[in-house]
């Protein structure tokens, strides 16, 4: 029979999920907080979800970072190479000193804090992933395509997979660099192919290809959904001519707190187990 702390400590590591996995950073998001319309084309559809990112997570496990991108509805209609069609996601994070205050490309029209500027971007659709140190020159990973060589290229060692809503991407650690303290800038947009930087526009009123809800003819802020801050007003903050943006960094207390009770129940297994095999030398 297994000693009873022996069978509380596999209970524990089966359950917890610091058991070869930690889990950094968690955040969770407004829903239906944007306030563009949806493109009037079937594609579109649910014509809701596609673009509100709901959760962002950041996990670490096997030299490999993950950051998980939790939406309230993912589809493919146009068969992509990752299985989302939708989504154009810039990911920026804050992990050293120095780095960049501006987008990787300013047509975002939006800066980041000066007190926390990035260091290391992730820009990802359905069909690529790139990766980007502050103040490398951006080149679009399309550019490589041709009929011998039709997929793009995409950052050494990365990964997406999807699973119900949850869009995963993978970043070999090394590359990355530590993210105990990180900072994490995370916007999303709509992926355009024809556009120069893949944004897809907003107008004043939405057709097939564009978002309706913009201020202006052209030139429309092209992110639809941003995490921000606790208590921050997401729709005032893309309402500005320029925003600047607010980072998510700080540890959810609740997340900590689990971190800590999980510890302790190990520790209270061990200690227990420790007893049981003191006695059981006792005996012999």
């Amino acid at each position: 029979m297994i000693p009873g702390a022996l069978f509380l400590i596999l209970i524990i590591f089966s359950c917890s999920p610091v058991y070869g996995e930690e889990i950094l950073f968690l955040h969770q998001d407004k829903t239906d907080d944007g306030s563009y319309e949806y493109p009037r084309h079937e594609h579109f559809y649910p014509h809701s979800g596609l673009f509100d990112l709901q959760e962002f997570r950041v996990r670490y496990r096997d030299d490999h970072y993950f950051f998980d991108f939790t939406l309230g509805a993912i589809t493919d209609p146009w068969d992509s190479f990752f299985g989302f069609s939708h989504p154009l996601f810039h990911l920026y994070i804050d992990n050293e000193e120095g780095g960049s205050t501006e987008p990787v490309k300013p047509v975002l029209e939006v800066k980041m804090s000066s007190d926390y500027p990035w260091n290391r971007a992730l820009i990802f659709c359905g069909w690529w992933i790139m990766g980007m140190e502050a103040g490398e020159e951006w080149r679009s990973p399309q550019e490589e395509i041709s009929w011998d060589s039709p997929r793009p290229p995409s950052l050494e060692g990365s990964s997406l997979k999807v699973e119900d809503n949850t869009i995963t991407l993978g970043v070999e650690a090394s590359w990355i660099g530590e993210l105990e303290n990180a900072r994490y800038y995370v916007l999303v947009g709509s992926y355009d192919p024809l556009e120069n930087y893949y944004f897809r526009p907003v107008t004043p009123e939405a057709s097939n290809w564009t978002f309706g809800g913009g201020e202006e003819p052209e030139g429309n802020l092209p992110i639809i959904d941003v995490l921000l801050p606790e208590g921050v007003d997401q729709r005032a903050v893309l309402a500005s001519s320029r925003p600047v943006l607010q980072p998510v960094g700080i540890p959810d207390p609740a997340l900590i707190g689990e971190r800590e009770v999980m510890l302790l129940l190990i520790l209270l297994g061990l200690g227990l187990l420790g007893v049981y095999l003191y006695r059981t030398k006792k005996e012999f």
